[in-house]
């Protein structure tokens, strides 16, 4: 008995004769694109240096609350690591309580345990940053 061909099998050999001319030909240019990617994040430049801080406070919303560590922050938001997951969602509001005082922003990401907020800016945002850096840096 002779097995024939069918068409899928026409696709799925096109597919392999295709992906082994891109390892082989194209192996090359993707490292580039890896390397000029990376060269790209390292020059881009934030609006607003970051510090990297270990100031532990509170973070609230309307979902929850938690403890947790302020691991880095800027003139425009932080990076507040949590130790309880509270729920916090893109375009929520929050409240973080710590040593720089009580400071109100907009969640722009969130990964794993932290999430990134963006401050509500004011004048009195502004004079609690810069009092962070005065005094505790």
């Amino acid at each position: 008995m002779e097995i024939g061909y069918t068409a899928l099998d026409s696709y799925a050999r096109n597919v392999i004769h295709y992906l082994h001319i891109f390892q082989y030909n194209d192996c090359r240019s993707l490292v580039d694109y890896r390397e000029n990617d990376m060269a790209y994040k390292d020059s881009v430049e934030r609006i607003s240096p970051r510090a990297q801080t270990k100031i532990t406070g509170n973070v609230s919303c309307k979902t929850g609350s938690s403890n947790g560590v302020v691991k880095d922050l800027s003139d425009e938001g932080i990076c507040f690591q949590l130790f309880f997951d509270i729920g916090a969602r893109t375009g929520q509001e929050v409240t973080t309580r710590d040593e720089l005082g009580l400071l109100t922003g907009i969640v722009r990401w969130n990964r794993g345990d932290r999430i990134g907020i963006k401050l509500k800016l004011s004048s009195n945002t502004a004079a609690q940053i810069a009092s962070y850096y005065k005094f505790f840096r």
